[in-house]
């Protein structure tokens, strides 16, 4: 072999060398990543057993049609408030008063416990308040459907329970509860009342107000709030919601 053809040999495998280690980094860079997805994918599968062990820590979500805006909070009241649908005679600041907002809709709350009651109250902003029928009325409305309050109780993984607002007048609110007493699925929408709790609609301008107590024991682990504004009696309306992560202590 002449040198010219050495040379030139010695040229190309010089040339390839930078080629093969590229390869090289590539491989190995592929490698890791497996190993690495790998090593995550076992990991998450040994947190999701360990913290299936406690269910009752951890809720079942409200569900995609309902637009989560942040979690309640009670605060623990030093004196027992007049169950009137006003705000006036709660022990607590301005600063309490948390915001809910919707579509065309704005909330004020605020939620507390004394005891053992559990104390809500809930400022609505509706230029046009829709009153209940007996049709509506119910835990699962149908048209013409209202505007409504409803608190709802979670015990998880299966425990679910809704306690409904929805007046006929201003006054004095009976409100409905569904699978109040531990109903099978094909009887959940059987509707209860709930006398044990004290509740009264006002209206007030510019909208409605409604102020509740309920016992404590009446509730599950974990608590959602939900307004239903209705602007059409025949069109359901876009729920939307609060929800906590647990019970107020």
């Amino acid at each position: 072999m002449t040198l010219k053809r050495q040379l030139l040999l010695l040229s190309l495998l010089a040339l390839l060398l930078p080629w093969a280690g590229c390869q090289f980094v590539r491989e190995t860079e592929s490698a890791l990543r497996a190993s690495q997805q790998q090593m995550l994918s076992g990991a998450a599968r040994a947190i999701a057993d360990s913290l299936s062990q406690y269910p009752n820590e951890f809720p079942r979500p409200l569900g995609p049609e309902y637009r989560i805006d942040e979690q309640l909070y009670a605060h623990t009241l030093e004196t027992d408030p007049v169950i009137d649908g006003y705000l006036e005679d709660w022990p607590i600041g301005e600063s309490a008063i948390r915001i809910l907002t919707g579509d065309k809709m704005t909330a004020r709350y605020v939620l507390g416990t004394r005891d053992n009651y559990f104390y809500l109250f809930v400022a609505v902003e509706d230029e046009a308040v829709v009153y209940a029928t007996p049709a509506s009325v119910a835990p699962m409305p149908r048209p013409p459907f209202a505007d409504r309050l409803s608190l709802r109780s979670v015990t998880p993984p299966y425990d679910e329970d809704r306690i409904s607002f929805a007046a006929e007048a201003p006054g004095t609110v009976v409100p409905f509860s569904r699978n109040a007493f531990g109903f099978a699925a094909e009887t959940a929408n059987v509707a209860a009342r709930e006398h044990t709790i004290r509740a009264v609609w006002q209206d007030v301008p510019g909208g409605y107000q409604i102020e509740a107590r309920i016992p404590r024991a009446r509730l599950g682990t974990h608590l959602g709030l939900i307004v239903d504004n209705v602007t059409d009696p025949e069109v359901a309306p876009a729920p939307v919601a609060t929800y906590s992560s647990a019970r107020p202590p």
